[in-house]
């Protein structure tokens, strides 16, 4: 599948191409046009699915510029491409607070997530206001809050954070 990368976005236009990545999950459609994040465009680039037209580089020098532009995308990537492989439908957290919202497996986008993601590195301190706020809000909108721990060497521990209310 073919793609062009505009600014934050990869832009995919082939319809049978739109149509099967919308199916798995990925991007949004706009204008006839499939847009895709840079998280999601490099996991597809990574697993072969997609290729970008242009004088760009190989896929060495793409995931550099990626992480020059933005110092947690790595972490957030390694996270991203995680719990991608492990089945799980990922979109965008941010209106929510957390990086990534993600879906049961097999589920379509459909219904409600089950999950809010946040990827934090291994060293990273969070107050107790910081991940009550999280899960006040996670629950505020039926969601489990998960925060997603990267260690110095990339492997990533996840931990569910659930209020109780006696």
């Amino acid at each position: 599948m073919d793609a062009i990368i505009i600014d934050d976005r990869i832009i995919v236009e082939d319809k049978k191409a739109i149509s099967r990545l919308v199916q798995r999950g990925f991007g949004k459609v706009k204008e006839k046009q499939l847009e895709l994040s840079l998280i999601e465009g490099l996991f597809l680039l990574e697993s072969g699915t997609l290729k970008i037209n242009g004088d760009i580089g190989d896929i060495r020098e793409i995931k550099e510029r990626f992480w020059k532009a933005d110092d947690e995308f790595q972490m957030r990537y390694r996270v991203y491409k995680d719990l991608r492989e492990r089945g799980y439908i990922v979109k965008t957290g941010f209106k929510f607070g957390a990086h990534f919202r993600v879906y049961d497996r097999g589920k379509s986008l459909d219904g409600h997530s089950r999950y809010l993601v946040h990827a934090v590195p291994e060293n990273y301190s969070l107050s107790f206001t910081e991940v009550s706020r999280a899960v006040r809000l996670a629950q505020g909108v039926k969601k489990e809050m998960i925060f997603a721990v990267v260690d110095d060497d990339g492997d990533i521990t996840y931990y569910s954070v659930d209020r109780i209310t006696p």
